[in-house]
């Protein structure tokens, strides 16, 4: 594969906005093309970036589309609200990670 870390790990559709979380722990809104003549290079956004010195493992959206979580490859793991892109909770594990299933 090449570079991987670029890979899309979760999709989010809904309140009118289009997330998608890649492997490296960033965040990118993706806009819908209005018409066909539009330009390309504006249609994707970084939103936000993994601001920490952790490896991301997973990166996840709530059900209801208001919450962003994040798990480090050492067991960091935050919460984040989807609006505001404020962190509401954060917890480091200090243990290794293997998955995390968001429902």
């Amino acid at each position: 594969m090449e570079f991987p870390k670029f890979h899309v790990q979760s999709l989010n559709i809904g309140s009118g906005k289009i997330l998608v979380g890649t492997r490296n722990g960033d965040i990118y809104e993706l806009k819908r093309l209005k018409s066909y003549d539009q330009q390309y290079d504006n249609l994707v956004q970084k939103r936000m970036s993994c601001c920490d010195n952790e490896i991301p493992k997973v990166v996840g959206f709530s059900s209801n589309k208001d919450r962003i979580f994040y798990l480090s490859d050492k067991g960091y793991f935050c919460v984040w609200k989807m609006r505001t892109l404020t962190l509401c909770y954060e917890n480091h594990f200090m243990k290794n990670a293997i998955n995390m299933v968001v429902c």
